[in-house]
């Protein structure tokens, strides 16, 4: 049986231990992060995106914008036109010409994966 891999994050409630795989979406807000769960909670941690981008170095994660970080199992679709990631159930999220190639380099090894 695979071992459940799980983050500590700082919030103003202290520490907050999250399944990783329930991670949809990170976004900055402000000077912290918002943390948006699969069962549709989210909550503001004390780490900038570039730390999560260090802590989740998985092919499963990506950074898809300067201000967001996406789960790949949770994209549905892209769209070249409007820049936008549809994520399943959750909206859409923007991604940048910056982030695209490694985007869609993360996206496939994901999904040759699963």
């Amino acid at each position: 049986m695979e071992k459940m891999q799980l983050i500590e994050v700082k919030t103003c409630n202290g520490v907050r231990v999250v399944k990783i795989e329930s991670i949809v979406t990170i976004r900055t807000a402000r000077r912290h992060s918002v943390i948006t769960l699969y069962d549709g909670t989210s909550f503001e941690a004390f780490h900038s995106l570039g730390w999560f981008d260090g802590q989740l170095q998985r092919p499963d994660f990506c950074r898809c914008h300067q201000s967001h970080i996406v789960h790949c199992r949770y994209i549905e679709s892209l769209n070249y036109t409007s820049f936008r990631l549809k994520v399943n159930g959750f909206g859409e999220v923007p991604f940048s010409r910056k982030y695209k190639p490694e985007l869609l380099s993360r996206l496939k090894t994901y999904l040759a994966q699963n």
